[in-house]
């Protein structure tokens, strides 16, 4: 809080009249303090005033002290002399006479003090403002006005004091009175209504014509009576400017943008992201709030329903919507102090830079008889794991089947069998020919079995596959707790197992077309007795699927 010392120099006074000094409560923001010399004066400050009041010294000497106040005290007539020096003079009899008027002069100083703080941030605000600030009469001169009211005008303070807005602005009488630049209408409307008038103006200044948000509003004399307006103009020229480049660039970019306030609501959206509405025949945004989800990059349909949650979206249109990739990023707009005030979003159109990168991928990862992934995809995107397994899949008979129907049909037969694999292990892969392999990583051993047994059940179950004459084999290899195997080892172990299941199912089919060339023949019943039981035997052995277990690769390899 600012304070104000006053510092009562008291020289000579009666002892009554020096009580009544010192009793005198200081106002809010003052402080009093009392000496009987006047030593040590220093500069007269808003922050500091000495007043001398003294009795029976010389009125010459008084008037030459560097003080504030310089009153001279009398109980009887003024003395003869130079009097020009004083600030005042008392004539008091009384004690009260002399309390009366020392409260009237420090009513007097406090006013004066607030008058000359009160002009001091006035100085302050002409001096610091960057916008045109002014102070006028009725009759329209000018009286004070900020350094940058002088900078646009390209005058002094001194040279527009008292001066009209005509000479001021560099026009002459009649320019003034009929021009629609001259601001008259918002002066009179101020000094009609004695209000705020808040509006946008026009004004031809030394660098042509410039456009200013001006505020304007009457002074009010004590009694009420308007004598006068004070205006503040912010020069928007550049920001029109902007705006409407702005829009021309909004307009004609080819990049859906959406302009948010700092509530993510919508404020602003360019033609690009209106034509990228229609496409899902969502209705007009109007206020819609915006959710933010981050820079990412979606289905035209899936950035609707995250980003925008409120928007209806023709249901017959969304499949529309879902062909349309979008890559969406939102970026904060913050003022100097780093303070986030809006918010823009970009939205580009990607569906067909999706289709080349999909097209891409495809080609490299991706098996294009069967849609499944490739071998390549297989061993690239295998991760270490600490539990899991391999499943190995092939067909049985399929060269046969080949050479009996062609490869169109056994490519019918690949596509078949691929579509079972992926319902049951959508991460399954083509490695080659008939041969396919799931590697399931993070996955218990009674899952990975499970699997293998739905593989099995549904390829067994579908009549498509018994018509080409083809079976399968499936081979299991578990990944065992520390032993750190790697997925050529697993794969190895798988085939193994693989080679063990097919031939124990070969086997079984030989086994059965010797019964039935018995049961077709003469054979004794001894004989067909004997057969159906190595045949049953066999169908014991012949398991659905096969697991690994050691000992394997030697059974597979003859050793």
């Amino acid at each position: 809080m600012r304070q104000t010392v006053f510092c009562f120099r008291l020289l000579g006074l009666p002892e009554a009249f020096e009580a009544a000094a010192r009793s005198l409560a200081p106002k809010s923001g003052i402080v009093h303090e009392f000496s009987r010399s006047v030593s040590n004066i220093g500069p007269q400050t808003l922050r500091r005033r000495d007043i001398v009041i003294a009795s029976g010294m010389d009125a010459a000497a008084l008037g030459s002290l560097p003080v504030a106040e310089r009153i001279l005290l009398s109980s009887g007539a003024l003395p003869c002399g130079d009097l020009s020096g004083l600030t005042d003079a008392w004539i008091c009899r009384s004690e009260r006479e002399f309390s009366f008027r020392l409260e009237l002069l420090c009513t007097r100083l406090e006013r004066k003090v607030q008058l000359e703080t009160d002009s001091l941030y006035l100085a302050a605000v002409r001096r610091t403002t960057r916008d045109l600030l002014w102070f006028k009469d009725c009759d329209g001169s000018h009286h004070a006005v900020s350094d940058a009211f002088c900078r646009v005008v390209g005058k002094s303070a001194a040279d527009i004091e008292g001066e009209s807005h005509a000479y001021i602005w560099d026009m002459d009488p009649e320019e003034y009175e009929h021009s629609t630049l001259a601001c008259k209408e918002s002066d009179a409307r101020v000094l009609g209504s004695g209000k705020l008038d808040l509006s946008e103006e026009h004004v031809a200044s030394p660098s042509g014509i410039r456009t200013f948000a001006t505020y304007k509003n009457a002074l009010f004399d004590s009694d009420g009576t308007i004598i006068g307006t004070v205006g503040m103009a912010h020069d928007v020229t550049d920001f029109g400017r902007i705006s409407a480049e702005l829009d021309q660039l909004l307009e004609n970019l080819p990049i859906a943008i959406l302009l948010l306030d700092r509530d993510n609501v919508v404020q602003q959206v360019n033609p690009s992201f209106v034509n990228m509405l229609r496409i899902a025949g969502a209705v007009r945004l109007g206020k819609t709030r915006f959710v933010p989800c981050g820079d990412r990059e979606d289905t035209l349909a899936g950035v609707l329903a995250r980003e925008f949650p409120s928007v209806y979206v023709e249901r017959s249109r969304l499949l529309e919507a879902e062909k349309v990739r979008v890559r969406i990023w939102v970026r904060d707009i913050c003022d100097r102090l780093g303070e986030c005030f809006a918010r823009i979003v970009l939205m580009q159109d990607t569906t067909h830079e999706y289709k080349s990168r999909l097209s891409l991928w495809r080609s490299g990862y991706q098996d294009q008889l069967t849609g499944l992934f490739n071998r390549r995809h297989f061993y690239e995107s295998a991760a270490q794991a600490s539990e899991g397994g391999v499943i190995l899949f092939d067909l049985d008979s399929f060269k046969q089947l080949n050479d009996r129907l062609g490869h169109k049909a056994g490519d019918e037969c690949l596509k078949l069998a691929a579509a079972e694999l992926k319902a049951v292990a959508p991460e399954a892969a083509r490695l080659g020919g008939d041969e396919f392999a799931a590697y399931l990583p993070a996955r218990s051993a009674e899952e990975i079995l499970r699997k293998a047994e739905e593989i099995y059940r549904r390829f067994e179950s579908r009549a498509d596959f018994r018509r080409y004459g083809v079976s399968c084999s499936i081979g299991i290899a578990l990944i065992e707790p520390g032993s750190g195997c790697d997925l050529d080892e697993l794969m190895h172990r798988a085939d193994a197992a693989m080679y063990v299941n097919k031939s124990a199912k070969a086997r079984l089919r030989e086994l059965e077309r010797e019964l039935s060339a018995l049961e077709q023949s003469a054979a004794s019943a001894e004989l067909v007795r004997a057969k159906r039981g190595e045949r049953d035997r066999q169908a014991r052995l012949a398991e659905p699927w096969t697991l690994y277990r050691e000992g394997m690769e030697a059974e597979r390899f003859g050793a």
